[in-house]
């Protein structure tokens, strides 16, 4: 993994670059007017890209690069507006008030769903294996604005914790979560869903 930023980016961005950089130890390359494809080229491994209004994971061996976007959760936290069902909120039986662990936390949809379902009471944690996703979606989490108060509310108040589930669960007392949800990875890919393939590749970047 290499730390860059995008070729427009202010200095603060910069300055978060080089923080990345260090907290992971890994290089920071100042991107000057390099493209993408010349930088995937030379260095041949994923890289993270530090923006003006996102993060982003780009990997040689994908199109697309790996960033967050709520558009399933906000689409879903439209409908549950609307009250109109959700499959998910549904079959856990969240209310307001729950603890959620989501032991697969991916692009967060479902955490958005059940933090959004459960509160400002509710407590939402999700697990993410992988540090560098893990940051991209953190950072989304905090900084996206929908235009939705409540929603963005519920995005902000999930805590995202790098590990996998086996580790912190063992660590975890009895009843310390009224729902522990599980969503893995398919073992086959499905083409249609192209915003889901930089993760195949990413996943094997773990901690």
């Amino acid at each position: 993994m290499i730390i860059t930023t995008s070729k427009q980016a202010k200095g603060n961005k910069v300055q978060r670059a080089q923080y990345l950089a260090d907290k992971w130890e890994v290089p920071f390359v100042i991107r000057k007017k390099a493209s993408m494809k010349a930088l995937l080229r030379e260095w041949n491994q994923p890289v993270y890209v530090v923006e003006n209004d996102t993060e982003k994971i780009y990997h040689p061996d994908e199109e697309h690069p790996f960033y967050f976007h709520p558009s399933m959760a906000w689409l879903r936290a439209k409908r549950l507006l609307n009250n109109e069902r959700d499959t998910f909120v549904e079959a856990a039986g969240l209310q307001e008030g729950m603890s959620v662990l989501d032991c697969t936390m991916g692009l967060a949809s479902d955490s958005i769903i059940a933090s959004f379902s459960a509160g400002e009471k509710g407590k939402v944690t999700a697990l993410e294996g992988n540090r560098y996703m893990a940051e991209a979606v953190t950072w989304g989490l905090k900084e996206w604005k929908s235009g939705n108060e409540s929603f963005d509310e519920a995005c902000q108040r999930i805590n995202v914790v790098v590990s996998d589930h086996v580790t912190f669960l063992q660590k975890q007392q009895s009843d310390s979560f009224d729902i522990v949800y599980f969503d893995p990875m398919f073992h086959e890919t499905i083409d249609a869903s192209t915003h889901l393939h930089p993760l195949k590749n990413l996943h094997g970047i773990m901690i």
